[in-house]
């Protein structure tokens, strides 16, 4: 027992909790948070927005002429591509997979040869359009390296 009456003993000792793992989600800054959520919700809209399209087929094909169904099809379906990588980005983060920033290190550096491949068969006009996801995926790049350390622990 201890120095006061009302205090109870225990088997266990100070350092008993001290190695209990953090919870990954707990890493995660406010701001990292609040992309995190964008990114989600972003890629949610974009495949929902698509998806509403593939009901309007007719009207669709009717702003294209001269491409056949299988095509517009095609093409629209592959406008969710954009949107299935940005949850891939996202969404593992926030469920705290451990190997979820190194799958953002991957999509950065695909996103980098990208610009890099735009601009030299482009020219720097190509930056304009590389330049809203800038905005948004290097901030969230930053803060998310920032705890790789620590998240990998």
């Amino acid at each position: 027992m201890g120095d006061n009456p009302g205090e109870m003993s225990s088997i266990f000792d100070e350092s008993f909790n001290a190695g209990l793992p953090v919870r990954r989600r707990d890493l995660l800054h406010t701001v990292l948070r609040v992309f995190i959520w964008i990114g989600m919700v972003l890629s949610g809209l974009i495949t929902l927005l698509v998806f509403l399209n593939l009901f309007n087929i007719p009207e669709v094909i009717s702003r294209a002429p001269g491409y056949g169904t299988g095509y517009v099809v095609g093409m629209m379906l592959a406008c969710t591509i954009p949107g299935a990588i940005l949850f891939l980005m996202t969404f593992p983060v926030w469920m705290e997979a451990k190997w979820a920033i190194n799958l953002n290190i991957v999509f950065a550096v695909m996103w980098g040869f990208l610009l890099l491949t735009m601009v030299l068969v482009i020219g720097f006009a190509s930056i304009l359009v590389m330049l809203p996801g800038a905005i948004y995926l290097v901030p969230y790049w930053i803060f998310l390296f920032s705890i790789r350390k620590k998240w990998n622990q």
